[in-house]
């Protein structure tokens, strides 16, 4: 009498197929990207094994099912917009649907929506929190709980968190080394202040210094200057206007993300400035930026591949259980204009 392996995992599939995880993934997902003949090839082979997807068979017999969450702090900032749509094409490939949360950088809201996840049938959930340590907490509460979490744009050095972020300390050093290539001498870094700085700020900020130092500018020689953008753009930014009013006037800025470079473009358009007059340098290479009047250069991100690595990361999860830990680092590029 033949014996059934009622064990098998989507890696047993692959391997006895011949194929990928992903292309096993998208086949018992009946992805159009798989061809029919493959598509009858590993569901053969799954079946031969006993195997069943987690998300289906086994998810649902878990009181769970193929939807997952995706919360961020909110979706003003072109970035995550574009790893959104991201994660939503690779989701949808895969046969998974997600549902979107906005935290408003709020910790109380956070713990709301990740409630609601954990109780409800979302299978996993990929997370771009607001930075703070109490987060730690939380996130090992989750991993403790097998709930599978990939976090997005962040990371935490004391949690072993899946995790996909950009190289965010070369891209702060692309950014500086372009300047001083220019022949600046001095330069600021325009940041969030330190309440407010994730993981991916302080590395960027950890990029900047490095390369300063580098490329021989002493400490009097940069400068970073804190910004509140929330608290400030109701006042008109006086921050930057002040920066701007300084004697000599800053003539080099790297700007921490594209939100940064756009509300000081507009005080520098207000003041009658142009980018002839303050070389700025932004970060994420945000969606308008080559369409304004005279666009700044930026570091991009490749925004919508870490929606798509995050996606993939969490479904691996799901399926193969909240302990399979990936962290992932991709790499920027810096757009001259």
């Amino acid at each position: 009498m033949s014996r059934r392996r009622v064990s098998a995992t989507i890696k047993d599939v692959a391997r006895d197929s011949g194929v990928s995880y992903s292309t096993v993934s998208r086949a018992l997902n009946d992805s159009p990207l798989v061809n029919d003949e493959t598509k009858a090839k590993i569901m053969e082979v799954a079946k031969r094994l006993g195997y069943s997807p987690n998300v289906h068979a086994q998810g649902l017999a878990r009181g769970r099912s193929n939807m997952l969450g995706f919360m961020v702090p909110d979706l003003r900032g072109t970035l995550l917009m574009e790893v959104v749509e991201g994660a939503e094409k690779e989701l949808t490939e895969r046969g998974f649907r997600a549902m979107l949360f906005h935290s408003q950088w709020d910790f109380q809201t956070e713990l709301s929506h990740i409630e609601f996840m954990r109780s409800s049938r979302i299978a996993g959930a990929m997370l771009c929190t607001i930075g703070l340590k109490d987060e730690i907490t939380l996130l090992r509460r989750l991993q403790r709980e097998a709930f599978p979490v990939v976090l997005v744009d962040r990371y935490f050095p004391e949690v072993r968190a899946s995790h996909v972020v950009t190289d965010n300390e070369h891209g702060g050093r692309l950014a500086t080394e372009h300047l001083i290539r220019r022949g600046h001498r001095e330069i600021i870094c325009l940041a969030e202040t330190e309440a407010q700085g994730t993981t991916s700020v302080q590395d960027r900020v950890k990029g900047f210094r490095a390369a300063a130092k580098e490329g021989g500018l002493g400490d009097s020689s940069v400068r970073v200057v804190p910004l509140n953008l929330h608290a400030e753009v109701k006042d008109d930014f006086p921050t930057l206007h002040a920066l701007l009013k300084e004697n000599p006037r800053p003539r080099a800025i790297f700007a921490i993300n594209d939100l940064f470079s756009m509300a000081l473009y507009q005080v520098m358009m207000h003041r009658g400035l142009s980018l002839q007059d303050v070389d700025l340098v932004g970060f994420d290479d945000a969606r308008m930026a080559p369409f304004m009047p005279l666009p700044w250069s930026s570091v991009a991100q490749p925004k919508e591949r870490i929606g798509r690595r995050a996606a993939q990361i969490l479904v691996e999860m799901v399926e193969q259980g909240a302990d399979h830990i990936v962290q992932e680092s991709l790499p920027p590029k810096l757009i001259v204009r």
